[in-house]
């Protein structure tokens, strides 16, 4: 009788011992749940924040599209001038008595 009685003691000892230490364990997973969700907080007020930057909250975007097309297409035409050659034109140096003339030539 006395064995059944220590071993009744000692199971709810053990028992409230886990309870006591799964309740510690517990919180301190939902701290660190809890971190993790104020990381990803930061990561979208970040972004947001670079949102902001980039468009600036008064102008609409539909106006800041045209203008980064704008520029753009004035690279590009930039770009294409620089590709394309010179054309010399169709001239000849003569010299006349000492002169020096430009005589175009067809």
């Amino acid at each position: 009788m006395k064995k059944i009685l220590i071993l009744s003691i000692l199971l709810m000892g053990s028992t409230a011992l886990a309870i006591d230490v799964s309740m510690p364990v517990g919180t301190m997973l939902n701290d660190l749940g809890g971190m993790q969700n104020t990381n990803s907080q930061l990561k979208l007020m970040e972004q947001q924040n670079f949102r902001r930057q980039e468009y600036n909250e008064f102008d609409d975007m539909k106006q800041v599209k045209e203008e980064r097309n704008k520029k753009l297409e004035y690279e590009k035409k930039l770009e294409e001038r620089a590709q394309t050659p010179v054309q010399q034109p169709n001239v000849d140096f003569v010299n006349d008595n000492g002169q020096i003339k430009i005589q175009k030539v067809e």
